[in-house]
């Protein structure tokens, strides 16, 4: 057959068309997770910051959670570059709006933890509990905050098994 015959076999080409769509689906889910874990980073940031004990709040360093997160993001910024540049950077507004009902439970679970951690049960509810105290102006009850990371996942599955 030789190697021009075996390069253009048919079942060559359906392994070599499966193998990009796994790795731009793994690439994409990787994107979301990312997203994920930077926004739970700020979480825990913003729990130490809130506590007013800054370095007091724990016992190790907080600068390992700062560097922590500020890894993350640049890793996601040049996974996002990687993503867009191979593949259109409307994959990642699509996977950057995926992940926008997720935001409140990946953030604010890590914040809620972290304030618990360091005040020992401020929030008595803990990863479900609701802020009194917040100034944002949006702050989305914890099963909305569910019911939008259940969506923002299965968004996530919808459009990495069917549309890419």
């Amino acid at each position: 057959m030789g190697l021009w015959g075996y390069m253009f076999n048919s079942s060559y080409i359906r392994f070599i068309c499966f193998t990009k769509r796994l790795l731009t689906m793994w690439l994409l889910v990787l994107l979301w997770v990312g997203l994920c874990l930077v926004f739970a980073g700020r979480g825990v940031e913003q729990g130490i910051l809130w506590s007013k004990k800054g370095a007091d709040a724990f016992t190790w360093n907080e600068h390992l959670v700062l560097g922590i997160v500020r890894v993350l993001t640049l890793a996601v910024i040049i996974l996002a570059g990687v993503i867009g540049g191979a593949m259109g950077w409307w994959q990642v507004f699509v996977i950057s709006a995926i992940f926008v009902p997720a935001f409140w439970f990946c953030h604010n679970t890590a914040y809620y933890l972290t304030r618990n951690s360091i005040d020992s049960d401020v929030y008595p509810n803990w990863f479900s509990a609701e802020s009194t105290t917040s100034t944002s102006r949006f702050n989305m009850p914890f099963l909305w905050r569910v019911i939008g990371f259940g969506i923002s996942v299965a968004l996530l599955i919808i459009y990495t098994t069917l549309a890419v």
